[in-house]
């Protein structure tokens, strides 16, 4: 997905309180820019509170006493995580740029290049307070930046095969200059770009923790309306969307079920694992999906009962270093609907 490199992301800095209040900072949005002249931060300009993080110009100062071309910018500050879930943080930038959230490196393009886009992703909590450092530089004539998110979806649009994740902008509301003075937490590096799908995570990857939500794997025969079953036996390989022999008794299993109740309808699931670029995981899950749907219709399933969607790398089931734990991740699930 390339974003335009003209979208800013806006963040508007209230000024309730008298700017010298020892309170001020506390209750101000926003995000702490460090000027500095040469584009690895050689010389300090300045520092201020922005009201966006992005632009894209030619030949124009960032701020006062900067220079048009060789600069480097530093934010940091805070940011607070609206829901418990897999946030993906998208960049476009000419020329270098690096993302830290909770001082985890999740974007790394510290190279002299065209406005280019990435995406990172981070497991992050619902209300938690993370620190956030975005470093940027230009060398000459134009400088582009910008940044947006994509939040983890809530429970009542998980099976909702309509529903379209957005990438936004970052609101005011989470933000704020002041760093969050925590231990850091103890969350997974879940992405790094450029990466192909379904990669190993890299190094730092911290010790395995389980996500709050999970689901219930039922048996073969145990079909329970309107709520989410895994299809156990049906395990992808890394970056592959073929199904396994050993999935085909639990899928022709289905088919009688469908068959039987011929009003039913199904609608289908598919995610990867949670390593890697996220776009390729997003096209890779709803492959899944549709393997299984071409499945059900080639036993002889109507293709109008039949709905598939993909989920990327949102909602794993597993988060380890372990690739063989985190095999179930790369799974498909199914609702029967009326």
């Amino acid at each position: 997905m390339l974003l335009s490199p003209k979208v800013l992301v806006t963040i508007v800095v209230y000024a309730c309180l008298a700017p010298h209040s020892a309170f001020a900072q506390e209750f101000q949005q926003g995000i702490k820019a460090d000027y500095y002249n040469g584009v690895d931060f050689n010389f300090f300009v300045l520092s201020r509170v922005e009201k966006k993080i992005g632009f894209s110009r030619k030949l124009k100062s960032p701020a006062p006493g900067v220079g048009k071309e060789y600069f480097s910018i530093r934010y940091s500050g805070s940011i607070r995580a609206p829901r418990t879930g897999l946030y993906n943080f998208y960049v476009v930038a000419d020329d270098g740029v690096r993302v830290r959230v909770n001082h985890e490196l999740i974007i790394n393009a510290w190279v002299e290049q065209e406005a280019t886009s990435y995406v990172g992703s981070i497991m992050l909590d619902k209300d938690e307070v993370y620190d956030i450092d975005i470093e940027y530089y230009n060398s000459i004539v134009h400088s582009v930046f910008n940044i947006r998110w994509e939040l983890p979806m809530e429970q009542n649009q998980l099976f909702n095969l309509g529903y379209q994740p957005e990438v936004v902008e970052i609101p005011t509301s989470v933000l704020t200059p002041s760093r969050s003075n925590a231990k850091q937490r103890r969350t997974l590096l879940v992405g790094r770009v450029p990466v192909s799908a379904e990669r190993s995570v890299v190094e730092e990857v911290k010790p395995v923790t389980q996500l709050a939500r999970k689901k219930r794997p039922v048996s073969q025969t145990e079909i329970i309306e309107h709520k989410p079953i895994i299809l156990k036996t049906v395990v992808f390989d890394q970056q592959s969307a073929v199904l396994k022999a050993e999935a085909s008794l639990e899928l022709d299993n289905l088919i009688k079920y469908l068959k039987t109740y011929e009003t039913k309808k199904i609608q289908i699931a598919g995610y990867t694992d949670y390593a890697g670029d996220s776009l390729d995981n997003q096209v890779l899950s709803e492959q899944r999906a549709k393997t299984v749907a071409q499945y059900l219709a080639k036993g002889g399933i109507d293709g109008a009962r039949i709905s598939s969607k993909g989920f990327g790398s949102r909602f794993p089931l597993v988060v380890s270093k372990n690739l063989k734990e985190r095999s179930a991740n790369r799974r498909v699930e199914f609702t029967i609907v009326d």
